[in-house]
C-alpha cells in the first residue's frame, strides 16, 4: 500500500467506527471491544507514518483543491517532523485512551455507552487532521471538528447541570476565539492568494515589511486563538471546569493531547512561518510573561483544590506555562542566541510530550479513584495504597514526573528551560527571574503532590473501604504502568529524544537563517545533552545517569544508618491524647494542607464568575424572532389553510371548475407576460 493510501484508510476506519458503535447498541463491553481494535488499528497506520517522516523525510499528500471565497484552499497533508511528534502523541495517547475506556464506561452503568464511543474515534480523527493538514483552511475546519465533538464527550454525563454548564463555557470560549482565528486565516489567504502553510508565510514576510501593524493585529488573533485551547492563563478559564465533567479517559487526552495542539498553532505561526525578526522577537517576550503567569497562577490556585481531578485541571494552566516559557525564550534568543534559543525550543518541546505522558498518566489513575472509591474528594479518601498498591504505585511515578523530580522524564525538560532562561541574556535580569519562578513553582507542584499522595493514598483507609473489593481491570491497570515505564525511561535515557527533537527543530532554524555557528549540541545516551561553546568548552547541561548514581549512594547511606541503630519498628494505633476518637474525625484532610501558606496568597484564588450580559429591555424582543417573526407567519399559514380546506366539498363539478378558473388564470398569465 502507498503511504497515501495508508493515510485515508486510517481516517476512513476511524469514521466507520460510529456506525459499527450505534449497530453495536448500548452493550459496553462489546462497543468499547469494537472502538478499541479499529482506533488501534488506525493509529498504528499513522504511528508508522510518523515514524517514517522522522527517520526519513516528509510525507506529503495533495487530494486536490476547494474553492473558498475565490481563495485556493487544498487538501493538501504533510508530516514532517513537527507533525510526526504531535501523530505519535495522538496515536500512543489515543489508542491507551480507548483500552482504558474497555473497563473505565463501566463505570457508568446508566449511561448510554453510544453517546460515549460515537464521537470518541470522531475526536481522535479530528485531532489528527489538525496535526497533519498543510492548508490553514483545513486546519481550521479540523480545529472545529474538534472542538465540536470534543463538547459531547466532556458532556457525556449531561444529567450533571455543573458538567452542562462546563461544557458550554468550554464551547463558548473556544468557538468564541476561534472566530479571530478564521478572520486571520482568511485576510491572509486573500491577501496571498492560497490559505497554503506556504502561502501564508510568504505573506507574513511581505507584511513585516509593508504592513506591521497588520502584521501584529493578525498575529494577535492567531495567538489569542492558540492560547485559548492551549489553556493559557487568563484565557484558559474553560480548563478547569471541562477536564473534571469530562470522563478520565476523555480528561486525559484533553489534557494530554487537544491542548497541546495549541502550542503546535503557535509553532507553526511563530516559528514555522513567521520571518525572524523583530516581531518574533516581541512575540517571544509576550509568550514567555504569559509563560510564567500562566505557571504562577495555575499552580498556586491547583495548591487550594481537594478535587483531584480540579487539582490537576488547575496544574494543565500550570504545566503548559513551562511550555509556553520554552516557546517564548526560544523565539527571544532565536536573533541573539540561537544556542540558547534552540535550548528553549527543547526545552517546549519535551516538556509538551512529558507532560502529555505524566499528565495522563495522573488523569488515568484518577479515574481509578472514582471507579473503586466512587468519589474525588480528597478529603474523604486515605489508605488507598494498601488496597490499589500498583495504582499507588503509578501516581507516585507521575507526581515526582510533574514535580520535575531526577530521574523523571519533567526534570530533563524543566531543566533545559532553566538553562535557557538563566544563561540566554545574563545582562536582563527578567529572564532570570522567570527561571526563579520556574524553579519556585516547580516546589509549589511537589507540595502539591506530596497533599495528593498524602490524603488519597497514605494514612489509615476509611471504615466504608474497609473490606470492599478494590483493585481496577486490567485494562486500566496496563495503562497506568506503561506511562509510567514511559516517564522513568525517558528521564533516564534523554539522548535519543534530543536528538529527534533538534532534528525536528533543523528545518525552522535553517527556514529562519539561523546557524547555531561553532556552537554543537550533541545528544548522547548516556550523559544526556552536552553544550559545546564557541571556545571549546563543553558543559553537559543533564547527566541522567550520574544524578541516578548520586541518588543510589544516597539510598545506600541511610539505609546503612538505619540498619546500624537497630531499633525495631512496630505498627501502632494513633495516639488522641488518651481519648477515645474515631480515626474519621482526627483525619488531616487535603483541604487542611498549607493553610497559613493559601492565607498568604488568596487573592490567587479569587474566582470570577462567567461574564453574563445585561441587554436593554428592548433587545430581547428584539431579537425573539420566534415571538414577532416566525409565530405569527405560522399562524398566518394555518389559517389560509383552514380557508382553502373549506373548498374540499367532495363534489366532482366543484373540483372541476376550480380547474377550469385555474387554467384561464394561467393563459391570462401568460399573455400578460407575452
Amino acid at each position: 500500500m502507498s503511504t497515501t493510501q495508508v493515510f485515508l484508510g486510517a481516517f476512513a476506519v476511524l469514521a466507520a467506527l460510529p456506525v459499527l458503535t450505534l449497530l453495536a447498541g448500548n452493550r459496553k463491553s462489546l462497543a468499547g471491544s469494537i472502538t478499541l481494535v479499529g482506533v488501534g488499528v488506525a493509529c498504528l497506520a499513522m504511528l508508522g507514518l510518523a515514524v517514517t517522516a522522522l527517520t526519513v523525510g516528509p510525507i506529503a499528500f495533495d487530494l486536490g483543491t476547494v474553492p473558498l471565497f475565490g481563495l485556493t484552499s487544498s487538501l493538501a497533508f504533510t508530516i514532517d517532523g513537527l507533525s510526526a511528534i504531535f501523530v505519535i502523541l495522538i496515536s500512543v495517547l489515543g489508542t491507551a485512551s480507548a483500552l482504558y475506556s474497555v473497563g473505565y464506561i463501566a463505570h457508568y452503568p446508566d449511561e448510554d455507552a453510544r453517546r460515549y464511543y460515537v464521537p470518541f474515534p470522531l475526536f481522535i480523527a479530528g485531532m489528527l487532521m489538525v496535526a497533519t493538514t498543510s492548508d490553514w483552511f483545513c486546519f481550521f475546519f479540523g480545529w472545529e471538528f474538534m472542538t465540536l465533538v470534543s463538547y459531547f464527550l466532556v458532556t457525556f454525563e449531561n444529567r450533571d447541570k455543573e458538567n452542562l454548564s462546563a461544557g458550554f463555557i468550554y464551547f463558548f470560549m473556544t468557538q468564541l476565539t476561534s472566530m479571530g482565528l478564521m478572520l486571520a486565516i482568511i485576510v491572509l489567504g486573500t491577501w496571498g492568494g492560497s490559505t497554503s502553510f506556504a502561502a501564508v508565510a510568504k505573506t507574513l514576510g511581505a507584511l513585516q515589511a509593508e504592513n506591521p501593524v497588520a502584521l501584529y493585529g493578525l498575529l494577535s488573533l492567531f495567538f489569542i486563538g492558540f492560547a485559548t485551547k492551549a489553556g493559557m492563563f487568563p484565557l484558559g478559564i474553560w480548563l478547569p471546569k471541562a477536564h473534571p465533567a469530562a470522563p478520565a479517559s476523555v480528561s486525559a487526552l484533553l489534557s494530554g493531547v487537544m491542548i497541546k495542539l495549541g502550542i503546535y498553532g503557535m509553532l507553526r505561526i511563530f516559528l514555522w512561518a513567521l520571518p525572524l525578526g523583530e516581531a518574533t522577537h516581541v512575540w517571544g517576550m509576550v509568550i514567555t510573561l504569559f509563560g510564567v503567569l500562566s505557571m504562577l497562577v495555575g499552580t498556586l490556585r491547583a495548591l487550594g483544590e481537594h478535587d483531584c481531578k480540579r487539582l490537576l485541571a488547575q496544574h494543565s494552566i500550570g504545566q503548559m506555562g513551562y511550555v509556553l516559557l520554552g516557546l517564548g525564550l526560544g523565539l527571544t534568543f532565536l536573533g541573539s542566541n540561537p544556542l540558547f534559543a534552540a535550548l528553549g525550543f527543547l526545552g517546549c518541546l519535551y516538556h509538551l510530550i512529558n507532560h502529555a505522558c505524566f499528565k495522563s498518566l495522573l488523569f488515568f489513575n484518577t479515574g481509578s479513584i472514582l471507579y473503586r472509591a466512587g468519589t474525588r474528594d480528597l478529603d474523604s479518601l486515605g489508605g488507598l495504597s494498601a488496597v490499589m498498591p500498583l495504582t499507588a504505585g503509578c501516581a507516585l511515578v507521575g507526581a515526582l514526573s510533574i514535580a520535575g523530580t531526577p530521574p523523571f522524564n519533567g526534570f530533563v525538560s524543566k531543566w533545559l528551560l532553566y538553562q535557557s532562561a538563566i544563561f540566554g541574556d545574563v545582562s536582563t535580569p527578567v529572564y532570570i527571574l522567570a527561571a526563579v519562578v520556574a524553579i519556585f513553582i516547580g516546589t509549589v507542584t511537589l507540595a502539591s503532590f506530596v497533599k495528593y499522595m498524602g490524603t488519597a493514598y497514605l494514612g489509615t483507609l476509611p471504615k466504608r473501604f474497609v473490606g470492599s473489593g478494590f483493585g481496577c481491570p486490567r485494562s486500566m491497570e496496563a495503562v497506568e504502568v506503561f506511562l509510567a515505564v514511559v516517564c522513568l525511561v525517558m528521564g533516564v535515557f534523554p539522548g535519543p529524544v534530543v536528538a529527534t527533537l533538534l532534528g525536528v527543530l533543523d528545518p525552522a532554524f535553517a527556514g529562519a537563517g539561523v546557524d547555531l555557528g561553532p556552537s554543537v549540541l550533541s545528544a548522547l545516551p548516556w550523559s544526556g545533552l552536552s553544550v559545546t561553546s564557541a571556545s571549546g568548552t563543553t558543559l553537559t547541561v543533564f547527566a541522567p545517569l550520574v544524578v541516578i548514581g548520586g541518588l543510589a549512594v544516597s539510598f545506600a547511606l541511610s539505609a546503612l544508618i538505619h540498619g546500624a541503630v537497630k531499633v525495631p519498628s512496630r505498627p501502632a494505633q494513633i495516639w488522641n491524647c488518651g481519648e477515645e476518637i474515631d480515626d474519621e474525625l482526627v483525619r488531616y484532610r487535603a483541604s487542611s494542607f498549607y493553610s497559613p501558606f493559601k492565607k498568604l496568597i488568596a487573592p490567587v484564588y479569587r474566582q470570577h464568575p462567567f461574564p453574563t450580559l445585561s441587554l436593554p429591555a428592548l433587545l430581547p424582543r428584539l431579537l425573539d424572532l420566534d415571538k414577532w417573526l416566525y409565530f405569527p407567519i405560522g399562524a398566518l399559514f394555518r389559517k389560509s389553510s383552514k380557508a382553502i380546506s373549506r373548498a374540499h366539498t367532495g363534489v366532482p363539478q366543484l373540483y372541476l371548475s376550480w380547474q377550469v378558473a385555474g387554467g384561464a388564470l394561467a393563459i391570462v398569465f401568460a399573455l400578460w407576460l407575452m
